[in-house]
């Protein structure tokens, strides 16, 4: 099964909390397991991730340029996470209005 995104929505593979806290990623590594209600407020939290995929009517108002591989801040209760295979990879579908800001890398 493949995602394609209609209308003015955009895919985004959050980043995982350990991508986002130095802290959670050394625990992980040193064996230490959290609950598992700990790792969903956690990830609640999570308001960054991947462009994946933008729909054709996206408004460049709200996403101010952002393109597919770029890191996205979206609001936090903003959309609907699927999952696109049966692997535990969970994506998001947001609206293009949920973009609240676009992480560029200055060169």
């Amino acid at each position: 099964m493949t995602i394609k995104v209609t209308g003015c929505r955009l895919l985004v593979r959050p980043l995982k909390v350990e991508e986002l806290d130095p802290r959670i990623r050394s625990a992980k590594a040193a064996g230490i397991v959290g609950l598992e209600q700990d790792e969903r407020k956690a990830k609640a939290n999570t308001e960054k991730g991947i462009l994946l995929q933008k729909g054709p009517k996206v408004n460049e108002d709200y996403t101010e340029g952002a393109e597919v591989g770029d890191t996205v801040g979206f609001t936090k209760f903003g959309g609907k996470f699927v999952k696109e295979n049966d692997d535990d990879q969970e994506l998001l579908i947001i609206n293009d209005e949920d973009v609240i800001c676009v992480f560029k890398k200055e060169s």
